[in-house]
């Protein structure tokens, strides 16, 4: 089911790329050019390591970030919010701490302070952007959930 987003869910949509999203690019791209910086009087092979290692892998981050925040932004143009409502599937974190949960054959990313909460949740309702399947509200509820 869709619906409509008013004015204060745009406005937390347009914030749910926080800092944790551009930070690993940022700080790879720093590391990469201090590395560079205190290699600078080394031969250009090393120099060239240095930059292609981090450079490629700071480059992979942000055209990570970019994609992502393109995702939202079309989200927050369409002004339209998926909501699903059923028992998770699985709940779980990935390597970087991101919490996502598997509801409804989708798989959508959650606030990880959410994470004990849907582990104990016998049903959950979640509003999320539809195309970066990124929940602005999570009701996980326990017990019978009956409407």
């Amino acid at each position: 089911m869709q619906r409509q987003m008013n004015e204060l869910e745009i406005e937390d949509a347009k914030r749910v790329l926080d800092w944790q999203h551009w930070a690993p690019p940022l700080a790879l791209t720093l590391m990469c050019l201090a590395f560079l910086a205190a290699f600078w009087h080394e031969e250009l092979s090393a120099k060239l390591f240095i930059a292609v290692l981090l450079g490629t892998s700071s480059a992979l981050f942000w055209l990570l970030f970019l994609r992502n925040k393109q995702r939202v932004q079309r989200d927050v143009d369409a002004r339209m919010v998926e909501i699903v409502d059923g028992s998770p599937a699985r709940v779980w974190r990935n390597g970087f701490g991101i919490c996502f949960v598997s509801l409804a054959g989708k798989k959508i990313r959650v606030p990880a302070e959410y994470y004990d909460e849907l582990l104990a949740a016998t049903s959950v309702t979640l509003e999320y952007l539809p195309e970066s399947f990124i929940a602005l509200r999570i009701k996980p509820h326990r017990g019978l959930h009956l409407q």
